[in-house]
């Protein structure tokens, strides 16, 4: 199990602890709405740059950060804005847990390309101010959901190769589930490009059955990770599981059923790869 589990699940998956869950949020989290509102400023700062200066990389630096960046973006990920990568049937059971859902456009997306794509979903109402002046219209922008709409557009997202994500605003109190894919998730991209651990693998790795696999290498354009190959020699695809974030979104280009997802925990050589 991930650390977050030892340290907020009680050896379970933290993520699917209802006491986790962000319930009363508009009613009695000062502290946390500040955060949320803060942290959405943020983006919406460095949005208000974008537009004057098309200078993406504000949000998605290349650059290699030295090691006081390293220490603060480990501190905020691991403290403040813990992430996780889970695959859509967990997602939609801590959908379940959460009780409500309220859809809106992806911040990373918005802040990175000026796009306005209904991706993130909040676990929470949202109320008249939450977002200030900071370019979010709430009649227009928000979309509360159904338990069951939002479960529905997990499986539609999965399928047209968005990772999920679940995230705490103030560790461990979970507040969000993210669907969005590279390279304008920033935490994605973040981890791809320095290392530093945005956010988790999920608590599982992607196998193939290789009777199964018939070479089609589908799944390798859906994964987001760098984790899939094809072997000419075999006409198989392989699975580098030191690679694999275990979000399953590559099971849904295959017909064949040949990928699954297993405990990480189960293999040995990836069980302590978070």
């Amino acid at each position: 199990m991930c650390e977050y589990c030892v340290e907020h699940g009680g050896g379970k998956k933290w993520y699917l602890e209802a006491k986790n869950y962000l319930r009363n949020y508009q009613a009695n989290d000062h502290e946390r709405r500040i955060f949320v509102n803060d942290f959405v400023a943020h983006f919406m700062d460095i949005y208000d740059v974008y537009l004057k200066t098309k200078k993406k990389n504000l949000v998605m630096r290349d650059n290699n950060p030295g090691w006081f960046q390293r220490f603060l973006f480990s501190f905020f990920y691991k403290y403040e804005h813990t992430g996780q990568v889970i695959p859509s049937e967990e997602a939609k059971l801590a959908i379940g847990i959460a009780g409500q859902v309220s859809l809106l456009p992806c911040v990373c997306r918005f802040a990175n390309s000026g796009e306005k794509h209904h991706l993130c979903m909040l676990f929470m109402h949202i109320p008249d101010d939450l977002y200030g002046a900071h370019r979010f219209d709430r009649i227009r922008d928000v979309e509360p959901l159904t338990i069951e709409e939002a479960q529905y557009r997990i499986d539609d997202f999965a399928n047209k190769g968005y990772v999920q994500t679940i995230w705490a605003f103030i560790n461990p109190h979970i507040g969000a589930l993210c669907n969005c894919d590279h390279p304008y998730c920033t935490p994605l991209r973040v981890r791809g490009n320095t290392g530093i651990r945005a956010l988790l693998k999920a608590e599982f790795v992607a196998t193939i059955n290789e009777d199964s696999c018939k070479g089609c290498q589908q799944c390798i354009e859906k994964c987001q990770f760098g984790a899939l190959s094809f072997s000419v020699a075999e006409n198989k695809v392989k699975i580098d599981q030191l690679s694999c974030f275990g979000c399953g979104v590559c099971r849904t280009a295959c017909k064949n059923d040949a990928i699954t997802l297993v405990p990480r925990e189960k293999h040995p050589i990836v069980a302590n790869s978070w």
